[in-house]
């Protein structure tokens, strides 16, 4: 389940590659959120 989800009305700049950015960085902050709370060890987290 997202921890954050990234609508580009909330939080949209209208600049591609910030934008771009933006979702990566969403995306990222979701994995770790999903592998830390499935009970992943630290070493496996930073695998990802």
């Amino acid at each position: 389940m997202a921890l954050i989800t990234w609508p580009a009305s909330q939080y949209g700049t209208n600049v591609g590659f910030a934008d771009d950015d933006h979702k990566i960085l969403f995306y990222k902050l979701n994995k770790l959120h999903d592998l830390t709370m499935g009970g992943a060890v630290r070493s496996d987290i930073g695998n990802h």
